[in-house]
């Protein structure tokens, strides 16, 4: 989104001002935002932020990309201020970082998948198919590790849900 003082910079704050019993709404970038502070008569911005500390908007993933820089090739925006602004610069930006997105995700929620919502009267046999899906994506995976008494477990309980699905 960009600056509604400027037009030309992307906006990074949000500033709302209460005139004459109206809420003004003002999406403004750095240098607007400091164009306009010079004018009140309130604190510097400097002094009231003095001693803070920045802070990542977005959690950086401690896996295999930690410390990593990636450039997205679309637009060149890099994956560190991603990190340290929480704004990706394009469309392309979420296939060129995808595995930090992923790895973020499953820090912040736990899980890198969205269930989604289930319709009404459908819950039961939906709740299961998910779980056929997820078993059958483990089943891959403990056949490639070689883990054959976890995989023979994991295929019993896909035949047991199947048994479930075609008795509905």
């Amino acid at each position: 989104m960009f600056c509604d003082v400027c037009r030309k910079n992307a906006s990074f704050i949000y500033f709302v001002r209460v005139l004459n019993n109206k809420v003004i709404r003002t999406n403004l970038c750095e240098d607007c935002f400091k164009n306009l502070w010079k004018d009140m008569t309130f604190k510097p911005l400097s002094e009231i932020f003095e001693g803070l500390k920045p802070v990542a908007i977005v959690p950086a993933p401690r896996g295999g990309l930690a410390g990593k820089e990636v450039t997205c090739k679309n637009c060149s925006t890099k994956l560190n201020s991603y990190f340290k602004e929480g704004f990706l610069g394009c469309s392309e930006c979420y296939k060129a970082f995808a595995p930090a997105l992923r790895e973020t995700i499953k820090e912040s929620y736990g899980d890198a998948e969205y269930g989604g919502k289930i319709p009404k009267g459908l819950e039961e046999t939906t709740k299961i198919g998910i779980k056929l899906h997820k078993l059958r994506r483990k089943l891959k995976l403990y056949i490639k590790e070689e883990e054959y008494e976890k995989a023979a477990d994991t295929r019993d309980e896909i035949i047991n849900l199947e048994k479930q699905l075609t008795l509905r």
